[in-house]
């Protein structure tokens, strides 16, 4: 696996533990309507959002390049 290949696994896994801890936050601010839940919750789908298109821009960049 070259590095370019675990960069793009690594954004992905990482996308996808931020959309699961945020959905879990909302369930959980759902049930007890702490903010704090609601905070973290709605910062890690944010964060999914950030590293998804962060995963588009990479992915552009690398198709580009001659290496």
């Amino acid at each position: 696996m070259s590095l370019k290949q675990f960069h793009v696994f690594f954004i992905v896994t990482a996308a996808a533990l931020a959309f699961l801890f945020g959905s879990w936050s909302l369930r959980e601010w759902a049930a007890s309507r702490e903010p704090a839940h609601l905070a973290t919750g709605a910062l890690s789908i944010l964060a999914g959002f950030g590293l998804a298109f962060y995963l588009t821009f990479f992915r552009r960049k690398m198709a580009g390049s001659a290496h």
